[in-house]
């Protein structure tokens, strides 16, 4: 059987998107090795995934998510009839609604996904996971909702600083003073609009978890990763796979409470000291870090592509601790013939079915991630 699986974020920068970690994943599952047919979903003709055709095989532009369901439903539906989609997976934090909304229509045109529902996906904002933790018993770190920047000295009043200010899908700063806090409000509603979430910082090791649910919810893969370096926007650079069990056990809990679907990232930060593992986050897809998990053992994204096509599958046993991945970053060659094809025309083929393709000097180009 041939698979023909579309991916969506393929950006590789300081904030890496999940895309390519999952495509990587994929190119590696045991036995796929000339079945597999990767359609890359982007979002600008700069991402770099693009231009990366060991990685991809040809590469279609969205519509921003900001455009809504049906405009998603209809670029789609024109991928479609230039080339065959079997599974579609979704890594982006603000596209999970429109492919959540779109899913029964793009199922009709032989398109499936393994998605978490609606309500689960609204449940992991940032400003209503908090509620969430407080019904379950689930240890979270004191958090406010926010609308005006009016607001923030009650927040510092009631959390102290330093302050962690985070939009309510993506992105968070650490404030320390009160004019620090008004700049991150500006920059974070600018950018995702209000509420806003504040919360109080955890000091400690910061890690995650990368989950897997089959349609009834059991989790069929989970790897627990402990953070070795991050950016300046908190994001992982390096990490270790660990054998947490604590976390691992907290982690299948969380999701049987929240009847999930698909994938997960589950993160958390031991409090210095005390050692209380604190859910930090929930996100709906994939971590940027899904390749260290399968090469630990754990191919999820393969796992989540049978699952979609409604085969039965069985992971590995556990997976191997101490697996460490480090973040590298090259410089991707490319034509400006084959970027400005891109840009106009919003698609590009670089490997036809069956063939390779290759750089100038005759060798693949290089990936940066």
């Amino acid at each position: 059987m041939k698979y023909h699986v579309a991916v969506t974020g393929l950006n590789a920068t300081d904030d890496p998107n999940p895309g390519l970690g999952v495509i990587r994943s994929l190119r590696e599952k045991e036995g796929w090795e000339g079945q597999l047919r990767v359609i890359g979903l982007a979002y600008d003709a700069l991402d770099t995934g693009i231009h990366s055709p060991e990685l991809v095989d040809e590469v279609y532009l969205l519509p921003y998510a900001s455009q809504g369901t049906a405009s998603l439903i209809h670029r789609l539906r024109e991928i479609r009839q230039k080339t065959r989609i079997d599974v579609v997976i979704p890594t982006l934090d603000g596209e999970q609604l429109n492919f959540c909304q779109a899913a029964p229509i793009l199922r009709t045109i032989g398109i499936r996904m393994l998605l978490p529902s609606e309500s689960q996906i609204r449940l992991h904002f940032k400003h209503t996971l908090a509620d969430f933790c407080l019904a379950h018993e689930i240890p979270t770190p004191r958090t406010l909702v926010i609308y005006e920047s009016r607001q923030l000295e009650e927040a510092i009043g009631t959390l102290g600083y330093p302050l962690v200010l985070k939009g309510i899908l993506h992105e968070a700063h650490m404030a320390y003073t009160y004019h620090q806090a008004q700049a991150y409000f500006e920059v974070l509603r600018a950018r995702w609009g209000v509420p806003l979430v504040a919360q109080e910082h955890i000091a400690g090791d910061g890690g995650g978890v990368i989950a897997l649910c089959d349609r009834k919810s059991k989790p069929v893969g989970m790897v627990a990763m402990k953070k070795l370096a991050t950016t300046d926007k908190g994001k992982a650079w390096s990490g270790v796979t660990v054998k947490d069990e604590e976390l691992l056990r907290l982690s299948t809990r969380i999701l049987e409470d929240l009847k999930w679907v698909g994938p997960a990232e589950l993160e958390f930060v031991r409090q210095a000291g005390s050692g209380k593992p604190y859910l930090l986050e929930i996100n709906p897809r994939f971590p940027n870090w899904a390749y260290l998990a399968a090469r630990a053992g754990q191919n999820l994204p393969a796992a989540a592509v049978q699952l979609a096509l409604g085969k039965a599958v069985t992971c590995a046993d556990g997976y191997q601790e101490g697996v460490i991945y480090v973040r590298h970053a090259q410089d991707i060659v490319c034509s400006m013939d084959q970027l400005a094809q891109i840009a106009s025309r919003g698609e590009l083929v670089l490997r036809k079915s069956g063939k390779r393709s290759m750089n100038g000097k005759g060798t693949a180009s290089k990936s940066l991630l």
